[in-house]
């Protein structure tokens, strides 16, 4: 804590509050709403400063690289500071994301892999404060939830369109400086197995049905490669790329309440962004987030929502909805791949913590990762699969292999 303390008094010291002095740091209890991220460890932070005449309380997040040998690995955590720093100072100012009013305050930034850890850490606005909040459900959420985050999540890729028409070079330039994804982690030998156990489980539950078998099974022989797998989805094809949040899921999307009702919403954690296809972080979040009911009732809806939000920041069009919908079709299998991983492991009663998993070789863990949830998970992870069937959209996806 003496570390945070540190760079706080350095950040008061060069004026980020203005012209006050530091009066006090308190560190508050991990509260419900910052506890669900892998990939750092977080700190709630009040910060008093005063001048001659007042007294001011600014509430901080404060995240640190977590010190999980298997987390900096398995989700290379480390790394992927950098990115947020990057969105924060130049990805987002240059995209004039500002217009949107989504993302909080970045009062500080610093990542020197390794060469001084006492300043590595991120320090960002409180949300909180200003109302915002995550659901109270854990892991899926409501249809009036999904029509805020998809129409504002529209109008975050629409502004990538923009930036490609207004700056492609320098857009490129920086998007170009963002590290790679967790999956194409070489490092990791025990990821590509787990990632493929994991997406394994539920397409074998549904083959159990006896239905478009010939396709299950092609899907099925498609994950045992998954890096390649993982790198044909996210290769950006244009007009459709965008530069994605990267792990856009409920974990990192607050809400504000009037009445009980959702009416506005913010986005939270950058440090998986890239530049490649918008279903990256569409179809994460339409899959991670969404029950059976609710994606039998109002898929189409949702998809729509999301249109509306970026046409609502276009002017002119680079691809109309259906153009839009066949892109999607193609790369919605993507998320699957990370709801087959995480969901079984939120819907665990009594899940080991992650960091315990450095101690089990890959055979355990691959046990694991087809055991952990029980038969719950299993069929959730299934019906996902099964929507992907249903809707075309795995016959789609295989067809990139033509």
């Amino acid at each position: 804590m003496d570390s945070i303390k540190k760079v706080i008094q350095l950040i008061v010291d060069d004026g980020v509050f203005g012209p006050v002095k530091l009066k006090s740091v308190n560190f508050r209890e991990k509260d419900e709403a910052h506890v669900s991220h892998f990939a750092s460890s977080i700190v709630g932070v009040a910060v008093t400063v005063e001048n001659d005449s007042s007294e001011c309380i600014h509430r901080l997040i404060v995240k640190l690289p977590v010190n999980s040998d298997l987390i900096k690995e398995l989700l290379m955590s480390d790394v992927l500071f950098k990115n947020e720093v990057l969105m924060y100072e130049e990805l987002l100012p240059l995209l004039k994301a500002q217009e949107l009013d989504v993302f909080p305050k970045m009062y500080y930034g610093n990542f020197t892999e390794g060469k001084e850890t006492s300043r590595d850490m991120i320090i960002l606005e409180d949300l909180s404060p200003g109302g915002f909040t995550l659901t109270e459900e854990k892991v899926f959420m409501d249809f009036n939830h999904f029509s805020l985050a998809l129409e504002k999540l529209g109008r975050f890729h629409a502004l990538s369109h923009k930036t490609k028409r207004e700056n492609a070079q320098e857009f490129r330039r920086l998007y170009g400086q963002l590290s790679k994804s967790k999956f194409e982690n070489e490092k990791v030998p025990d990821i590509q197995k787990i990632s493929c156990t994991a997406m394994q489980r539920g397409i074998k539950h549904v083959m159990e049905k006896g239905d478009k078998l010939e396709l299950l099974n092609q899907l099925l022989e498609k994950t045992n490669g998954l890096k390649a797998m993982v790198e044909k989805l996210f290769e950006p094809e244009e007009p459709f790329a965008v530069l994605c949040h990267g792990d856009f899921n409920r974990n990192n999307v607050f809400f504000k309440y009037e009445n009980g009702k959702p009416v506005d919403v913010k986005f939270f954690d950058l440090q998986t962004p890239r530049y490649t296809t918008p279903s990256l972080d569409l179809a994460f979040i339409l899959y991670m987030n969404t029950t059976k009911e609710l994606r039998e009732k109002h898929w189409d809806d949702m998809l729509r929502c999301y249109w509306d939000g970026f046409t609502a920041v276009l002017t002119e069009l680079p691809f109309d909805f259906d153009q839009f919908h066949r892109h999607f079709a193609k790369t919605a299998i993507y998320g699957y791949i990370p709801c087959s991983f995480f969901l079984p492991y939120m819907m665990e009663p009594n899940p080991l913590p992650l960091q315990s998993m450095e101690n089990l070789d890959t055979e355990a863990k691959v046990k694991m990762m087809m055991a952990i949830g029980g038969e719950t998970a299993t069929e959730t992870i299934g019906d996902v699969v099964q929507h992907l069937l249903d809707k075309g959209y795995i016959e789609a996806f295989l067809h990139l292999y033509d």
